[in-house]
């Protein structure tokens, strides 16, 4: 299980978020790995929320098809797997965050 951390810049939004309020972040996937762990700069304050993933590499020629599956959510952070490893250290997983 590989811990990811957020880009520089990359968190939006004011904590604890609103209903309807949309928080959106970038974090770096680890090179070898099939879960990863989000962490949250802080809390949002609740795990009543939907989740969108989208997972990305625009360095590398030839990429894997990697499929998120969400395993765990909470007000500081979620947890993903993907059904292969990652093969390079240039993934990145994008998500949107929608408080229920």
């Amino acid at each position: 299980m590989s811990g990811v951390g957020l880009g520089a810049g990359a968190w939006i939004g004011l904590n604890p978020i609103n209903s309807g309020q949309i928080v959106r972040g970038i974090a770096n996937m680890a090179d070898a790995s099939s879960t990863f762990v989000v962490t949250y700069p802080q809390s949002i304050g609740t795990a009543n929320y939907v989740l969108q993933l989208t997972i990305s590499n625009l360095v590398d020629l030839t990429v894997k098809h990697l499929a998120a599956t969400v395993t765990a959510k909470s007000a500081t952070g979620f947890t993903f797997q993907t059904q292969q490893t990652t093969d390079h250290p240039n993934y990145k997983v994008e998500y949107v965050i929608i408080k229920l």
